[in-house]
């Protein structure tokens, strides 16, 4: 590439003006090139980063890198949601990044929000069913039950949602993520064994009376454990009870 001779002398020095170009153009053909090797639009890089001048680009691709990393990003989540779902949600979301850890290395290759298509999804499907162990526990067992699977899938696509409807991630199909679940069992007591359980003599043992009495409530009114153990005395008007229950709701 050159500069025509017939350039007229006030637009610069005709050996300095090709130098100048020569650099612009290895500059530029050593953007694409890392942007080939590392599968970036190269157009998009390109003109992205072309006017910086230097090798900064590779500190800034390293950056966006680690923005997109999975782990990094459900650690963000956790912080979002931190004030507004209790503490238990967060702790199963903790659990999810767990589980995700195991699966890249039962797979021997990284989870990348690429790899949320069906072939995956199944791939951790099969992991969390026979291979997942079951966290907090002394020895070793493998394969979750069907309706901790359904929870682990319910918060992995609404967090993927989550960051989708933020722009952070471009749009997946989640229609494949189905929550599983399976019928339990629903232990309850009658009106009569709730009796006998309230009016209980506990005089020689007074240690558990606040604890009994808080469970018989939570049995008549049905709320969850951190609901009615944090119930505050401006909740109780003229002999009702008033409170907003903190729903572990995934906004």
């Amino acid at each position: 590439m050159f500069v025509s001779r017939l350039l007229p002398a006030e637009f610069g020095n005709k050996e300095k003006l090709e130098a100048q170009l020569r650099e612009k153009l290895r500059t530029a053909e050593k953007l694409i090139d890392y942007a080939l090797q590392n599968s970036i639009c190269p157009m998009r890089f390109l003109k992205k980063n072309f006017r910086q001048g230097d090798d900064n680009y590779l500190v800034r691709v390293e950056d966006d890198r680690q923005k997109l990393n999975v782990f990094y990003r459900i650690d963000k989540y956790i912080r979002d949601k931190r004030d507004m779902v209790q503490e238990t949600t967060l702790t199963t979301i903790r659990c999810i990044k767990k589980h995700l850890l195991g699966f890249e290395d039962y797979q021997k290759k990284a989870i990348t929000f690429d790899c949320s298509n069906v072939k995956s999804y199944g791939g951790l499907l099969k992991y969390l069913t026979y291979e997942a162990p079951l966290l907090r526990r002394n020895r070793i067992i493998r394969g979750l039950k069907v309706n901790t699977i359904g929870k682990t899938i319910k918060h992995l696509k609404s967090f993927l949602k989550d960051r989708m409807e933020r722009k952070i991630i471009p749009f997946m199909d989640l229609s494949f993520f189905n929550c599983m679940e399976e019928e339990v069992d629903a232990v309850y007591l009658s009106w009569d064994e709730l009796s006998k359980i309230y009016h209980l003599d506990l005089s020689l043992y007074p240690y558990p009376i606040k604890y009994r009495d808080l469970f018989v409530l939570d049995c008549l009114t049905g709320l969850r454990f951190s609901d009615y153990s944090n119930i505050q005395s401006d909740e109780l008007r003229n002999g009702m009870l008033y409170i907003v229950q903190r729903k572990t709701l995934l906004l």
